[in-house]
């Protein structure tokens, strides 16, 4: 959400979605923001916030992907991680 608020200026609104089941956590984070954005590039800003959800998500077996918005203008990040059994 942080990213989305620094540097997705330019997009009056950000929206964030959760969904877990048994064994999956995703979190999503759109914006309408047209300029793309790679992990690769998000590792090289001051914060590299980006860079430590990927590294976080991976030591789950989890996964980061950016996708482009549903709605034709934007993008969306999409973290997963995979939740350990017994996660209640």
């Amino acid at each position: 959400m942080t990213n989305a608020v620094r540097h997705a200026q330019h997009s009056p609104d950000a929206e964030v979605t959760l969904h877990m089941t048994e064994h999956l956590l995703v979190a999503s984070v759109g914006d309408l923001d047209s300029r793309p954005i790679t992990p690769a590039e998000a590792g090289r800003a001051a914060g590299q916030g980006l860079r430590t959800v990927a590294d976080l998500a991976r030591t789950f077996g989890g996964d980061v992907r950016i996708e482009p918005s549903s709605g034709g203008c934007g993008k969306t990040v999409v973290v997963r991680f995979i939740l350990p059994q017994g996660t209640p």
